[in-house]
């Protein structure tokens, strides 16, 4: 069980981008800011003729909770980004970017949020095409059924986001879902 946790332990340390690994191993206990991040998310769905499948608008918004110790006039800054994935080509870009002055209270918590990111898509599907022009019913060999055309997929989809806490030059906190997200742009 030992061995287990032990390599699950070291194999979460090598995904993790070498700069993570790096800045993380220099700052001391005392300075690190823990992050958790909540997605609050609204999605509105809209139904799309001759489909089953919906466009998606998405609204998301980014609730970050900070803790750390208490510093009296505290120049920390919390640097947050979301992403997303073009539908058509998968490239990834920064949907949103933002930041706020770190102010975490005398019990050393914080909260803060990101402003409302808004991205549309709609997923590859197929979609039936009018039967014009097809063989008589009851005709040899007819093929009855409706035609379908595909359509590929369009937009932006919301995929993830990064959260840095950063002390002048030095990251001293950071989160990120998918883990290296701001790595792949």
């Amino acid at each position: 069980m030992k061995a287990i946790l032990f390599l699950t332990l070291v194999a979460c340390s090598l995904s993790l981008p070498s700069s993570a690994r790096a800045d993380s191993q220099m700052v001391a206990a005392n300075e690190r800011v823990q992050i958790e991040v909540r997605v609050k998310a609204n999605d509105d769905r809209k139904d799309l003729p001759k489909t089953s499948t919906d466009a998606v608008t998405q609204h998301k918004t980014l609730e970050i909770s900070l803790s750390g110790k208490f510093r009296e006039g505290d120049t920390r800054m919390v640097k947050w980004t979301a992403f997303g994935k073009n539908m058509k080509n998968d490239n990834i870009r920064a949907l949103g970017t933002g930041e706020f002055k770190l102010a975490l209270d005398s019990h050393g918590m914080s909260k803060g949020e990101s402003k409302e990111i808004t991205c549309s898509y709609t997923p590859e599907h197929t979609e039936v095409e009018n039967a014009k022009g097809r063989a008589r019913a009851g005709a040899k060999n007819a093929n009855t059924g409706p035609r379908t055309k595909r359509v590929d997929a369009e937009g932006e989809k919301f995929i993830g986001y990064s959260v840095q806490v950063l002390d002048g030059t030095k990251v001293v906190g950071e989160a990120a879902d998918p883990i290296g997200i701001g790595d792949k742009r």
